[in-house]
C-alpha cells in the first residue's frame, strides 16, 4: 500500500561519519508491507555541490538521515498508524543516479517547540 507524501521539493540532510550534506529530493512516498514501513525519496541536485554530495552516498557509509518536513512526518506517521498490522521494521529507499539504494533504519522524531525532525539512523550504520 503506497502513499504520495510530497510532490515537489524538499531538502534532506546526509549524516556520513565524517561529514553530512544536504540534498534535494523529491517524490516522496511511503509504503507499508506488512510489518516493514519505507520512505522512499528521488535525489534531486540542484547544483555541482550537491550532484558531488551525491555521488558521495554511493562511496562512503551512510549513517542517518534527517528531514524537518511536516508534510511528510505527519504522513508518514499516519501511514503506519492506519495500518492494521504493527510496524516494526523501517527501510529508507533512495533513488539516485539511476540505481535504488535501500537502508535499514531506526526512525525517531525530535519536537522542539512547533519543529518537528524526522531521524533517520541507519541500522549498522
Amino acid at each position: 500500500m503506497n502513499r504520495s507524501l510530497r510532490k515537489g521539493i524538499t531538502r534532506v540532510y546526509f549524516q556520513h561519519m565524517d561529514t553530512g550534506h544536504s540534498i534535494n529530493t523529491k517524490l516522496c512516498e511511503s509504503e507499508i508491507e506488512n510489518e516493514l514501513a519505507i520512505l522512499r525519496f528521488t535525489l534531486v541536485p540542484v547544483n555541482g555541490n550537491q550532484k558531488q554530495d551525491e555521488s558521495y552516498l554511493h562511496e562512503e557509509q551512510l549513517e542517518s538521515v534527517s528531514l524537518s518536513d511536516e508534510t511528510i512526518i505527519n504522513g508518514f506517521s499516519a501511514h503506519i498508524d492506519q495500518n492494521p498490522i504493527k510496524v516494526t521494521d523501517y527501510k529508507l529507499e533512495l533513488l539516485t543516479l539511476g540505481e535504488l539504494l535501500s537502508f535499514e533504519v531506526i526512525p525517531k522524531i525530535d519536537k522542539q517547540g512547533n519543529l518537528q525532525t524526522l531521524h533517520l539512523n541507519v541500522r549498522n550504520g
